[in-house]
């Protein structure tokens, strides 16, 4: 966080879109934590945190719209621990 400021943070968060394994819970207090020491302000941290997950929705979306649902719906089924009503209830 120190070395990117806040553009690092939403970049990390854009990330933890596509990646689980990143989990948010993680960046975001440490984004905090930069911010309290001085390496960037909060304000900044809050824009580009928020500017960095909604470009990695919208990436996301992206990928779902050129994949398609049929594809998606195949990829969920052979996927452990989720179900395809749990995708059909995002869909509806």
């Amino acid at each position: 966080m120190d070395r990117l400021g806040g553009l690092g943070a939403g970049l990390a968060i854009a990330l933890e879109n596509f990646f689980p394994p990143l989990p948010s819970e993680v960046i975001l207090p440490l984004a905090g934590f930069a911010a309290g020491l001085g390496s960037f302000t909060l304000a900044s941290a809050l824009i580009w945190t928020t500017l960095g997950s909604l470009l990695g929705a919208l990436g996301l979306y992206a990928l779902g719209r050129v994949v398609g649902e049929e594809r998606i719906r195949r990829m969920v089924d052979r996927m452990p621990l989720v179900d395809v009503a749990d995708l059909d209830r995002t869909v509806d």
